[in-house]
């Protein structure tokens, strides 16, 4: 008897995360057609796409990075976010590894074959796993575990973390495969344009230009939070409900952060809407 009735609540629970993971599919085709009825109806212009991109980089994803490491990151827990970071490195491994063999046996130009590269290497979709992680959260809230966080919290700590390796080796690595992946013709004339301009001035901006790259809000962010997490009284005091800095920043901050996946999903909609797909800024 008990037996059966372990097989149930076993059978039960499988029920309970597959409906959970078709609600979270559900939540992103919803937004999805709410982003392109935006679009069909011209509320949300083209133009305009390129603008809500921005926001999404330079504003939501860094509160959301921000508040949620302040909250759930523990530096000393090495076994809380080492294995998020292993992870995602595997994750790129595999997939680079898997985009060399396709292309090496199955594609002749060398430009499209370091695009198949990183396209394989650096495939992320951070606002899917979001809404997945929300949809499952009370459930894995069921689950015993000694943290204290709850299970959404943590969620989100893993993925933002995931995002940051994924970011880092996008914004060096990623960067290269692009940049190899251009026609010769406009390699050369590049060179040629580099040759004829000033070279320490040039040299200059080109770093410049190569840092701001790297060094994007979302980065900035989360080093930000490494550094404050690194100081224990200073993270306690941000993170304590009790104090006037935590109900007059923080909390406002952490609320502009929970923003970010509809309205990145919405963008997706809107391009969808407009017939220009182009989801480059989505996820960095």
């Amino acid at each position: 008897m008990d037996t059966e009735d372990h097989s149930d609540f076993e059978l039960v629970d499988k029920r309970q995360l597959m409906q959970s993971s078709l609600v979270a599919t559900a939540r992103v085709f919803f937004v999805a057609c709410l982003g392109i009825y935006v679009a069909k109806r011209n509320l949300v212009k083209t133009n305009d796409l390129k603008a809500l991109s921005n926001l999404v980089e330079h504003l939501l994803l860094p509160c959301l990075i921000f508040t949620n490491f302040i909250t759930t990151l523990d530096l000393t827990d090495w076994k809380f976010w080492l294995p998020c970071m292993l992870v995602s490195l595997l994750i790129i491994l595999t997939g680079g590894g898997l985009g060399y063999l396709f292309s090496e046996f199955l594609v002749r130009n060398p430009r499209v074959r370091y695009i198949i590269m990183a396209s394989c290497a650096f495939g992320h979709a951070t606002s899917i796993q979001l809404y997945l992680v929300q949809s499952l959260s009370y459930l894995l809230d069921l689950i015993p575990s000694t943290y204290e966080t709850s299970s959404l919290n943590r969620g989100i700590a893993y993925i933002m973390i995931v995002t940051l390796v994924n970011n880092l080796f996008r914004w060096s690595v990623g960067k290269k495969f692009i940049e190899y992946s251009k026609d010769n013709q406009v390699a050369t004339q590049d060179a040629q344009a580099a040759q004829t301009s000033s070279t320490p001035q040039s040299a200059e901006r080109s770093t410049t230009k190569s840092l701001k790259g790297f060094f994007n809000p979302p980065i900035i962010a989360a080093l930000i939070s490494v550094v404050i997490c690194m100081i224990p009284p200073l993270k306690a005091y941000l993170a304590d409900p009790t104090k006037f800095i935590h109900r007059a920043f923080f909390v406002p901050v952490q609320l502009t952060g929970r923003s970010l996946t509809p309205v990145i999903i919405i963008i997706l909609g809107c391009s969808l809407g407009h017939g220009q797909l182009d989801t480059s800024r989505l996820d960095k």
